[in-house]
């Protein structure tokens, strides 16, 4: 059996129980018994400059989705960013 990393944690979650996980948390999950699990990831409008390129890297197409859902409310960073290969008028 390997060690845990350096600062890892171990959480147990009962029924009922809510488990919240920071941005930039790496985890994992094991469900040891039968469960329903709902899940939901949360993009603020501050972290976009973080996230966008990271997403356009791994996924362009949900990217691009995701960006057509912000319409023409980008955040003034983005509306001249290099990794965009689209205008905000494209988006739309």
């Amino acid at each position: 059996e390997r060690p845990l990393p350096a600062g890892a944690r171990v959480v147990m979650q009962r029924p009922g129980e809510v488990v919240y996980v920071p941005a930039g948390w790496w985890h994992v999950v094991l469900n040891v018994h039968t469960s329903t699990a709902l899940s939901v990831s949360l993009a603020l409008r501050r972290d976009i400059d973080t996230l966008l390129p990271k997403l356009l890297k791994e996924d362009e197409p949900f990217a691009m989705q995701w960006l057509r859902s912000l319409g023409r409310d980008l955040p003034p960073s983005l509306k001249d960013a290099p990794t965009l290969k689209h205008t905000p008028e494209s988006l739309s």
